[in-house]
């Protein structure tokens, strides 16, 4: 049975991989040093942990700016209120959310019809940087949880600081989400869509369907011009933007199988822009994970005892590591640990240098979990803030708090990170009787987004 887990992927890269061989301008086939060259650097290794000189480095929290180019942008954004549809009379209460389905409802029927008759000013969710464009999703539907009856998608001009709606979905014959926005010739998102009359009463509040079954789950591109979605392809892939190719981008599906869905077989997809087509490149084994590695990947397998190895075109890597491979590029690979406790996990980070056959580790705890590559240097992410990091010099550099996970801005090849939020234009509190109540309060969509050049 086919599952579709719509989490941003933690393990994209911009760097060069191992696993895919450089085209060659050089005419070589009269110079027999290169021919010598080029076949020692084809030929196939077999790495353990024990080629790697450990070196364990502690992380010291830096002053100042890290070393490299960033600047911030602050943007506002007022995008005025609206009544979602499903708040209508006939509509409302079939859509009640969930945190009603165990109290009182006739005690709180008048602050929920007030709650209907209140305009949501939108919340914004999902964001995408092209250039001078500013790409993001906003829902103007405060009342309804998983889906959106109200949903657009806007484009901000850095430049001019034009903010245009560029896409609307309004009504109650389905609800809908637009997630995992990204530009590649062209802005593409997956849609999902939960049909009412699917709609039934759980434990856990309203919900569409059985597991999931009845939920369509589309790739999507926009038609701008006309602000119309465009449907490529009805599969509800795991993960759609896996990471940059040649012709487009690569997809990433999943077959699960076994005990409660605990073996996948995966499936990579290139989707080719210019032609519109989508062909299989990678078929992999039973759980054989596939990482981004420039404009290719690489894999790796657990076996009985949990033990990572990872497999390149050129080299194998077996490790006496548990956890996921991270990252991966022409000369590293990261492996990510963490140990889980009632109130905190502990982290680290394994990275195993080609170059200098050396493994550096390093003790995230307190920092985060979440890595993201920016040239060498790592971006550290957890829940509430993030820094830049030096690995070899255990240098970390504060970049902010309450903050996304960064992404890659293609067009100009500078990572991002936005730190928006969204307030939607109402409190509620209780009255002297006890009673809930509503109050509309100014609502806008603000923050920042901080541009980091690459090393």
């Amino acid at each position: 049975m086919k599952k579709y887990i719509l989490a941003f992927s933690l393990m994209l890269s911009v760097l060069s991989c191992v696993s895919c061989q450089e085209k060659k301008t050089e005419d070589i086939s009269e110079n027999p040093e290169i021919q010598e060259d080029i076949q020692q650097d084809n030929s196939f290794r077999e790495y353990t942990d024990s080629d790697f000189k450990d070196i364990n480095i502690i992380i010291n929290r830096s002053q100042g700016q890290p070393p490299v180019n960033t600047y911030e942008k602050e943007v506002y954004f007022n995008f005025g209120r609206r009544v979602s549809p499903c708040k209508g009379e006939e509509f409302y209460e079939k859509f009640i959310p969930y945190y009603y389905i165990n109290q009182d409802y006739e005690q709180d029927s008048e602050y929920i019809r007030k709650m209907c008759e209140t305009g949501s000013t939108g919340r914004a969710e999902w964001f995408c940087i092209n250039g001078n464009m500013m790409y993001f999703t906003v829902s103007h539907d405060d009342f309804c949880h998983y889906f959106s009856h109200d949903i657009s998608i806007y484009s901000y001009n850095f430049d001019t600081e034009i903010t245009e709606e560029i896409y609307n979905y309004s009504g109650t014959d389905y609800g809908m989400n637009i997630n995992r926005l990204h530009y590649s010739d062209g802005l593409f998102f997956i849609t999902e869509k939960a049909y009412t009359d699917d709609m039934k009463l759980t434990s856990h509040g309203w919900d569409y369907g059985d597991s999931g079954e009845k939920r369509e789950c589309e790739l999507c591109r926009l038609d701008e011009k006309n602000k119309k979605i465009i449907t490529i392809s009805k599969e509800p892939y795991d993960d759609y933007y896996f990471s940059e190719s040649e012709n487009g981008f690569i997809i990433k599906d999943a077959e699960f199988s076994g005990a409660n869905n605990s073996d996948a077989s995966y499936i990579l997809s290139e989707y080719n822009t210019q032609t519109n087509k989508i062909d299989t490149v990678f078929s992999g084994a039973v759980n054989e994970i596939p990482v981004p590695c420039g404009n290719g990947f690489v894999t790796y397998t657990k076996d009985d005892s949990k033990n990572i190895t990872v497999n390149a075109d050129n080299y194998t890597l077996s490790t006496q590591i548990h956890g996921d491979v991270s990252c991966a590029s022409e000369n590293r690979i990261i492996i990510s640990h963490s140990d889980y406790y009632q109130s905190y996990s502990k982290d680290k980070i394994y990275i195993y240098d080609f170059s200098t056959m050396e493994r550096y580790i390093l003790d995230l705890t307190g920092y985060g979990s979440g890595i993201y590559p920016c040239g060498e240097n790592l971006i550290i992410y957890g829940d509430t803030a993030q820094y830049y990091l030096i690995p070899e010099k255990g240098q970390a550099f504060f970049l902010g708090t309450n903050i996304n996970m960064p992404a890659l801005d293609n067009e100009s090849g500078k990572t991002y990170i936005t730190s928006i939020s969204s307030n939607e234009g109402y409190s509620n509190y209780v009255d002297d009787d006890g009673n809930m109540q509503i109050e509309e309060i100014k609502g806008d969509t603000s923050g920042r987004i901080l541009f980091i050049e690459q090393p």
